[in-house]
Parts: structure tokens; C-alpha cells; sequence
């Protein structure tokens, strides 16, 4: 993680951006960062979401992927930009929304467990460390 932040994500969407191919994250705000970042599964879990990540992701997640309070992976963020009309071929962009470009997941087999809060949020140098040597045995 180059800038050693975190972007805090509802589960089940926080597993769907590791294991299941999600490549876009919605959000009401832009940002410029353009550097991997953790992955930190929230402490609330969206039951809304449920049916709809059932559709998109195209093999089924175990469910204990579905960890909560903890740091899940990394992923890069290539791009970001506004919607409008045929801007993503992402079946996860949604409408009005920031979408944030997602590439190169790289879960970990067990979480680290993290405090997080909303937004993007620095990560402790304790778990910044776990994640560096958990990087380098990837």
C-alpha cells in the first residue's frame, strides 16, 4: 500500500471487490488518489446488497469471506470519474455516482483485524507492517 490508507466498505460489497471481480466502488465524492489501497470490511453488514451481489458475482463466495472489522486486501485505484451515459461497461458502476476504478485485487487469506472509519482512513503503523510482509509473500 503506497500511501498506507484504507477505504472502509460495507460487506458484502468489501469481499465482492477482493474475490468477486467487483472493479468498480460507488461513492458520493471523487478522489485523485491513484495508488493501492487497503481494503477494510466494515462493522455493518448491507442486507440490501445481498441479491444483488448474488447476480453479479459469477461463482459463489464462501461465506467466511465475509469478515467484518477488518483489513481484507489491497486494491489499486486506476481512475475516477463521474457517471454519464456509457462511461463504464461495469456492471458494478451505478448511476449519479463517483465510480471509483478498481484493478489488481490482492485478498489475504485471513484478515488483519483494523479499526476503520468512513471515508479513507490511515492505517496503523502495526497492521501497515502485517500488510507489508503478508505483500511480500504474495
Amino acid at each position: 500500500m503506497t500511501g498506507a490508507v484504507a477505504l472502509t466498505v460495507q460487506q458484502p460489497w468489501a469481499t465482492a471487490i477482493l474475490w468477486g471481480g467487483k472493479d468498480v466502488e460507488n461513492r458520493t465524492w471523487s478522489t485523485k488518489r491513484r495508488d493501492r489501497i487497503g481494503i477494510h470490511a466494515g462493522k455493518v453488514y448491507d442486507t440490501y446488497a445481498d441479491s444483488t451481489v448474488t447476480h453479479q458475482v459469477t461463482h459463489v463466495l464462501p461465506a467466511h469471506l465475509y469478515v467484518r472489522r477488518g483489513l481484507l486486501g489491497t486494491v489499486e485505484i486506476t481512475g475516477c470519474h463521474r457517471a454519464a451515459p456509457g462511461c463504464c461497461t461495469s456492471p458494478w458502476a451505478a448511476a449519479g455516482q463517483w465510480h471509483w476504478q478498481l484493478h489488481a485485487p490482492r485478498p489475504f487469506i485471513t484478515p488483519i483485524p483494523c479499526p476503520g472509519r468512513l471515508g479513507l482512513c490511515p492505517v496503523p503503523d502495526d497492521v501497515r507492517a502485517e500488510v507489508h510482509r503478508r505483500m511480500l509473500r504474495q
